[in-house]
């Protein structure tokens, strides 16, 4: 499956690059991010091969954690050595290692070193739509006209890294020229024999696995219906909000809690786009509102994560847990607390929410907020009793972790608060 961006990030800042991916699909972007996209079954580093190969550029969420880590280097090579442009989303003002300037140090960058965070997210968004669209935009002149640009491209071999110096743009036109009209006829080749392969495969497959038709009220056969079909419409329609599709697909026989690779449902889809109508039509029908994705996500943990703050209400409304855990044991409340959601923040409180709660490192919603520089969400939870003095596994309470980010605000509020 084709995926636009490929988010690269240390698993310390999985909050960070969970509300990145949601907001970027929100708005339409597909992404392809770890662990949810690793398919089962396929090596890790296949997998994250696999994803650099069908997406279009890179989001780097950078920090002192992936400027560290081996991982996040290696995929940032495997990019540039793809031609991917990278857009690195600093998180924290950390000096880079010598590899890592190597590959990225003449890119823009985008700062989220302030808070709130979702300002900056939309900013990212904002940004990766312009580069996809004028990658779209220079492909279309490409393909309008093959003259000799593209055949000097050709013959500039490995100058695509040392033109990313010029900037993101030119760095796409670059990789683009590189590749040039004989890889293209190549590639569109082993396309069509790979899909000729797949699709002899699943027909073979359909008509072994085939069972007879029941016979209608008329005597004639009636073909089977394409159930797998009519979800993958009811997730589309989810998406985009098409509530009136949506209605007619679960009323031509779409389960309502299928789920698609990532393991997400309708409910959940809608839900991350923001959409609240079509998410209460598909809670009318029965969706299960307490269905998990790949990640452990939950509808109203998706919300959090996004900043729906109205979708979060209604799910609260339908009886959401509001103590529900993802895979890395975080609850709804850290992520409306990492994003500075003081609406959801109230919300989830009001519900019984626990503000002390402790995710798999130990981290609390006020440890998730501090990081953020969320001065207000900071300021609501320990109004509302969170305890500063907590520690992580790691022994470090909300003032370190808001020390460690640089957060100054939220610093001079919690040592006032400490004395």
């Amino acid at each position: 499956m084709a995926h636009d961006v490929f988010i690269s990030y240390s698993s310390k800042d999985k909050p960070v690059a969970d509300a990145a991916c949601a907001t970027l699909e929100s708005n339409g972007v597909r992404c392809w991010i770890a662990p949810r996209d690793v398919s089962p079954g396929v090596a890790y580093a296949e997998s994250l091969v696999n994803g650099l190969s069908h997406s279009r550029l890179m989001v780097l969420v950078f920090s002192a954690n992936s400027n560290r880590s081996p991982q996040v280097l290696r995929e940032v090579e495997r990019a540039v050595s793809k031609g991917l442009p990278i857009l690195p989303l600093r998180i924290e003002d950390a000096p880079m290692s010598q590899e890592m300037e190597y590959y990225i140090s003449s890119q823009h960058w985008l700062d989220a070193l302030t808070p709130p965070l979702e300002r900056h997210l939309s900013r990212l968004c904002e940004s990766v739509k312009a580069l996809l669209s004028s990658q779209a935009g220079d492909e279309r002149d490409q393909s309008r006209e093959p003259d000799r640009e593209s055949v000097s491209g050709r013959a500039a071999g490995d100058s695509s890294v040392t033109d990313a110096a010029t900037g993101l743009s030119e760095q796409a036109d670059s990789a683009r020229a590189h590749s040039g009209k004989r890889l293209w006829w190549i590639g569109a080749g082993v396309v069509l024999v790979i899909a000729a392969a797949v699709f002899a495969i699943v027909a073979f497959k359909s008509r072994a696995n085939s069972q007879p038709a029941e016979p209608t009220a008329i005597g004639g056969p009636s073909a089977a219906p394409a159930f797998s079909n009519v979800n993958n419409e009811l997730f589309s329609a989810a998406s985009s909000g098409d509530t009136a599709a949506a209605a007619r697909l679960l009323g031509e026989g779409a389960d309502v809690d299928a789920k698609n690779n990532q393991g997400d449902t309708a409910l959940l889809l809608a839900v991350k786009s923001g959409k609240i109508d079509t998410a209460r039509l598909l809670i009318e029908k029965g969706a299960n509102i307490e269905a998990k994705n790949n990640v452990g996500e939950t509808a109203l943990i998706a919300a959090c994560t996004s900043g729906h703050a109205e979708i979060a209400q209604l799910l609260v409304e339908k009886g959401a847990a509001t103590d529900a855990r993802d895979d890395g044991g975080a609850t709804p409340l850290m992520y409306a607390g990492l994003g500075g959601n003081t609406a959801i923040i109230d919300l989830l409180l009001l519900k019984g929410a626990n503000i002390n709660a402790q995710d798999d490192k130990g981290e609390t919603p006020l440890m998730y907020a501090a990081s953020a520089g969320s001065l207000d969400a900071v300021k609501l939870m320990l109004h509302k009793n969170a305890n500063p003095a907590t520690k992580d596994h790691n022994g470090q309470t909300a003032l370190e972790y808001a020390t460690q980010w640089k957060r100054l605000d939220v610093v001079q509020l919690l040592e006032h608060r400490s004395r």
